[in-house]
């Protein structure tokens, strides 16, 4: 293994939103291509985190829990 194999790029930020309590953040990590969408709720303290397919990066973005729910991940 060499010294380049131990350097990963973090996760980068795309984008992120807050409605009322409820932010949610789009990341992509450039070395896997995962994307990952977080979502907390500030009033309750509550945090959700899924893996996207990246092809519904922007719908599960924007409608975080219905995608949750049909990767069972809600």
């Amino acid at each position: 293994m060499s010294a380049t194999d131990l350097i990963h790029s973090p996760p980068r930020e795309l984008s992120a939103r807050v409605a009322d309590a409820v932010e949610t953040t789009l990341s992509w990590n450039e070395d896997t291509g995962a994307v990952t969408v977080s979502v907390r709720n500030r009033a309750s303290g509550g945090h959700l985190q899924f893996a996207a397919a990246p092809d519904k990066a922007l719908y599960a973005f924007y409608h975080p829990y219905a995608y949750a729910a049909t990767i069972g991940a809600a």
